[in-house]
């Protein structure tokens, strides 16, 4: 994969600390002739370059590695503490091979010689993707800790929800074997409980089955029947504890039909209204749910 050029970069902001007027100029005549967009600043001393950390939120900085008043390592493990994504680079006039290789370990990110500025565009360039490179990697990361996360309590909440309807099969299971005589009405009695049971797993099961939207990127639309759909909804909502004691009422306005993900859309209503009953004041002698698309 080519890397990211500078030209199609956003402005960057540049920190230069260069204590010497003629090499600061001779580092900005040589960014300025990259033909990039970028914004400089200098510092010489430490409460300078302190108060451009704060202040300007550097995208880049660019230090010479010998200072009158604090050190370019100082300057570096500063602007680690700081924030660590700031890619840092030594610009500066010698370097033998052993400091190269401490700046190195304190967290530099490269060094490019003042008699070598020829090296600066293909040294920065290579920092700034390994920085956005780092930052996808860790919001990717992030976003899989989250998923991780919700997983986990989807778990929780799957295995709670249907260990009800498994004990209440194992109970009529239990009956039927225990019985020494089942008359029809109560074979039909536990028919209907049983059904009813099936119901409430085919809810669960959908509501299962809709999170694999949620962590798949590619989501399909499929054409929506919103009296279809509502219809789906009010029969898994019925298999709710308490539903009997609250007035529910869905409804829309407007077009019948729309493009959407059913199930994500399912699980999306279905958990609303799931929480809204479970949750509900059940002091209040008048329990209403309106729920209403435009």
């Amino acid at each position: 994969m080519l890397q990211e050029n500078l030209t199609s970069r956003k402005k960057v902001k540049i920190l230069i600390i260069e204590d010497n007027d003629f090499d600061f100029e001779l580092v900005e005549r040589k960014l300025q002739s990259i033909n990039f967009s970028f914004e400089a600043r200098r510092a010489i001393v430490e409460e300078e370059f302190n108060q451009h950390l704060l202040q300007f939120e550097p995208d880049l900085i660019l230090s010479d590695f010998s200072l009158p008043t604090f050190s370019g390592l100082e300057a570096l493990g500063i602007a680690k503490k700081h924030n660590p994504m700031i890619p840092f680079i030594f610009v500066t006039g010698t370097l033998g091979e052993e400091l190269a290789v401490e700046t190195m370990i304190q967290g530099a990110n490269d060094y490019v010689l003042k008699d070598s500025l020829h090296k600066l565009e293909p040294a920065i360039n290579r920092v700034l993707n390994e920085v956005k490179e780092k930052q996808k990697r860790e919001e990717a990361e992030n976003k899989l800790k989250i998923k991780v996360e919700e997983l986990k309590s989807l778990v929780y909440r799957i295995s709670h929800d249907i260990r009800g309807p498994i004990c209440s099969v194992k109970g009529i299971l239990n009956l039927i074997q225990h019985s020494e005589s089942n008359s029809t009405e109560a074979i039909n009695e536990y028919v209907n409980i049983i059904s009813q049971v099936n119901r409430k797993m085919e809810g669960i099961v959908l509501n299962l089955s809709s999170f694999q939207f949620i962590y798949n990127d590619d989501i399909k639309l499929d054409d929506i029947d919103l009296d279809h759909f509502f219809e789906k909804l009010g029969s898994a909502i019925s298999e709710i504890e308490n539903y009997e004691e609250v007035y529910l009422q869905l409804s829309y306005k407007g077009q019948q039909y729309f493009r959407s993900e059913f199930n994500l859309l399912f699980s999306v209503f279905f958990n609303l209204i799931h929480n809204s009953i479970v949750f509900m004041d059940k002091n209040k002698s008048e329990k209403k749910l309106s729920v209403m698309l435009r």
